[in-house]
Formats: structure tokens, C-alpha cells, sequence
């Protein structure tokens, strides 16, 4: 079973005091089409490293910021003029919240073997294509996987 990420609470030695530790355990990560763990220990997280292009924006208030090129726009995911409620990734949010009073918290994540992702898979692709003929009894484009 993938079980996510854990907390666990450590005391820093040279100052004494109790600071909240990220352990990455078995996190549940798509690799291809298989849902694997993926294990990120403290001491890897703190060897990440920011990526830098080399290129530059500067704007008058004099703050720099690297390029945007190639890198994932999050920014356009939610249209300017459509209201909270009806923003996809509020719907989906919902459906969340939803299926979380019906199976509990989090268990779409507990899937991790080939039935269970073609389960999901088959699931997915048939609320694309309710939504794609126009059904509306369930928000089916929240529930295909964000289309």
C-alpha cells in the first residue's frame, strides 16, 4: 500500500529545539503507466538544488527572475473571469471532499497494482466521455481527472 508522507517531529541537536521533519516515504508517483513508490529521504530533499537557465528577467522594482521558458504554466490553469466555484480545480476539490465522505480520506491513493490502475483508468476515460457528449447528471469533467 502507498502511504504517502510522513511527519515525524526531530530535535536539533546544536540549537535544542523541536523543528517538524519532512521524511518522504513511499510516495505514490506515476512512473510511465505503473503507480510506484518513490522513497526521498531528509538528507536527498536537502540536496535538491533550484534549476537555473542562465537567462534573466529584471523589472523596474529591480526584482530578477529566471526565465518562465520551458517550465510548466500553473498560472493559466484557472481562467481570470470565471468565478471560484465554477474554477475546474475548485470542482475537483469537491469532488474530493465528496468521495472522501463516501471511501475516507486519501483513497485514491491506495491503489497499487495493475487492477486497481485500470480501474481507475476505465473510470477516468468513461467520465472524458460523458463529458464530451454532454451529460450533466455528475460533473464528469472534475471527475475525469481535471480534463
Amino acid at each position: 500500500m502507498l502511504e504517502g508522507v510522513r511527519s515525524v517531529t526531530k530535535t536539533l541537536e546544536d540549537e535544542g529545539r523541536e523543528v517538524m521533519d519532512r521524511t518522504f516515504n513511499a510516495t505514490p508517483a506515476f512512473i510511465g503507466n505503473e503507480l510506484k513508490e518513490v522513497s526521498l529521504d531528509r538528507d536527498e530533499f536537502l540536496k535538491w538544488e533550484t534549476k537555473d537557465s542562465g537567462a534573466r528577467t529584471q523589472y523596474d522594482s529591480g526584482m530578477v527572475r529566471d526565465s518562465q521558458d520551458g517550465k510548466p504554466r500553473f498560472d493559466l490553469m484557472s481562467p481570470i473571469d470565471l468565478p471560484y466555484e465554477e474554477q475546474l480545480l475548485t470542482r475537483w476539490a469537491s469532488l474530493m471532499a465528496r468521495g472522501a465522505q463516501k471511501y475516507g480520506d486519501r483513497n485514491w491513493e491506495k491503489g497499487n497494482g495493475a487492477e486497481e490502475l485500470e480501474r481507475a483508468k476505465a473510470s477516468a476515460y468513461r467520465h472524458f466521455m460523458q463529458w464530451y457528449y454532454g451529460e450533466v447528471d455528475e460533473d464528469h469533467a472534475a471527475a475525469g481527472g481535471m480534463l
